[in-house]
């Protein structure tokens, strides 16, 4: 019996989808079909170096005489438009001229409106902003809308002069309780101090005054956007200790020391679903998060579920943090050091008015 010799391919690139196929070496036609694409390809014959082409005829469907004349019919109408055309249709033009008029008038609005640098000349009142979270009454007090030319004429000229302060002994000149507050201030910055400048009042926003204290908003020349409460010190003053969030002990003396005695902390304050160690029953306790002004730091409180206490702290609604001013403490032998009872909520800002001079 004879052996069957064994078959032998040659490997090829279809030139139209770059797809690999092989042949027979014994292939005896003129051409192949791509297995991929299905395009007619002509075979390179022995010794030929150019690549294979495709047989453009074999691989074309027939035409029908009404696809040859559809083809010319529509070759002489594509000639036959553009010939004619002189230039750009002058509707297309007048709608493009419109649209960069239009373009160049919204950009000039929004440059030069008026920004809100300024108050309002002749208004005593201007409409309002719902109170941000750190601007809310205190309690006890009913405030009032300050007129913006009060804001204008007495209260800005104070809160410029205290922030563009170049050192801590002028800029606590302009502060409420100015001995003690140039103390607290020396122990808060160090040799840190930098004055933050202002840029602007926000005009738009709320401004509210009760006895004895005034707020509203401005930005600092960073760009930060803050309340300062002003207080009646012979004459109006700032009080720093609201601006700044100031305590009377930190927080690290707090987590440290874990005073079983009450203490006043302003902190911002949300509340939280944290419940472990002496507070895990979620039934008895409701939780809160309780951040430092800088937001370095934070630890837990609880408050008994269903007392006045926590009927208080209700209006917080989880999405944002507000400034309060509360009184905490630790529980005796505390087993960790960032849960601490809200024994009393004293102001829903960072204005002690308790301690207004």
């Amino acid at each position: 019996m004879t052996a069957t010799a064994p078959r032998r391919w040659n490997g090829f690139v279809c030139p139209t989808c770059r797809s690999l196929f092989r042949v027979v070496s014994n292939h005896d036609g003129r051409g192949v079909v791509c297995p991929t694409c299905h395009s007619m390809l002509r075979l390179p014959a022995e010794g030929e170096e150019t690549p294979p082409l495709v047989i453009k005829e074999l691989s074309r469907r027939r035409r029908s005489r009404g696809d040859r004349r559809r083809e010319q019919r529509a070759e002489a109408i594509f000639d036959e438009t553009f010939a004619n055309k002189s230039g750009p249709d002058p509707l297309f033009a007048r709608i493009l001229i419109a649209s960069v008029v239009t373009i160049v008038v919204v950009i000039a609005v929004g440059v030069f409106w008026p920004r809100t640098g300024g108050p309002p000349a002749d208004y005593e009142t201007v409409s309002l902003e719902p109170p941000p979270a750190d601007l809310q009454p205190v309690p006890d007090a009913e405030p009032r809308v300050v007129s913006v030319a009060m804001v204008r004429d007495e209260l800005e000229p104070v809160v410029r002069a205290f922030l563009e302060a170049p050192d801590l002994e002028t800029a606590a000149g302009w502060a409420a309780r100015s001995g003690r507050t140039l103390e607290r201030m020396k122990a808060h910055y160090g040799d840190d101090y930098r004055p933050e400048g202002l840029e602007s009042v926000l005009w738009n926003h709320s401004m509210t005054m009760g006895d004895g204290w005034a707020s509203f908003r401005v930005e600092t020349r960073d760009f930060n956007r803050r309340t300062v409460f002003l207080v009646d010190d012979d004459g109006w003053k700032v009080d720093w200790e609201s601006w700044v969030g100031w305590s009377p002990v930190t927080w690290e003396q707090l987590t440290e020391q874990r005073p079983t005695e009450t203490v006043r902390l302003r902190a911002l304050v949300r509340p939280v679903e944290y419940y472990n160690f002496r507070f895990s029953s979620e039934s008895e306790w409701a939780a809160f998060t309780l951040a430092s002004p800088d937001n370095a730091s934070a630890i837990y409180g609880y408050v008994p579920r269903g007392s006045e206490l926590h009927s208080r702290l209700t209006f917080l609604d989880g999405t944002t943090e507000r400034r309060l001013l509360l009184d905490v403490r630790y529980p005796r032998n505390a087993p960790v050091g960032n849960q601490v009872l809200i024994e009393g909520l004293s102001g829903e800002s960072w204005l002690d008015v308790e301690d207004l001079p």
